[in-house]
């Protein structure tokens, strides 16, 4: 009877999170930030390593430049969705793939390689 009640009253084990949706997760939000919120700051933060000084002020210079390019090409991204992510275990790495939907309806499939950095995904 013990046994019973205490099956009846144990949680059933949870589920370990998906290790691509995790990555596919910062690659999307590293995304939108950089084309929806304009915000190369954050964009960078996605990045495995570290950007410090003048490194750091060069991509940033870049992530607006490729902004502007992208504005007079297109208009601006007006959507940036998840796809599908794929495992690459040769690499350990998770090829996470993105739909960029401009302003003038052009769409665009990108590929983004995410890899572990400690317990975190970050952008290759």
């Amino acid at each position: 009877m013990a046994a019973l009640l205490l099956s009846c009253t144990t949680k059933p084990p949870q589920a370990p999170v998906d290790e691509g949706l995790r990555a596919a997760g910062v690659a999307l939000d590293s995304y939108k930030a950089l084309y929806i919120s304009q915000q190369p700051e954050v964009f960078l933060q996605g990045r495995v390593g570290s950007l410090t000084g003048e490194n750091r002020e060069q991509w940033v210079a870049l992530c607006k430049h490729h902004l502007q390019k992208v504005q007079h090409q297109h208009g601006g991204v007006k959507a940036v969705e998840f796809n599908r992510v794929e495992p690459d275990t040769a690499l350990n790495v998770m090829q996470v793939f993105l739909k960029l939907t401009y302003v003038d309806n052009d769409q665009e499939e990108i590929v983004v390689a995410m890899v572990q950095d400690g317990n975190k995904w970050k952008m290759k």
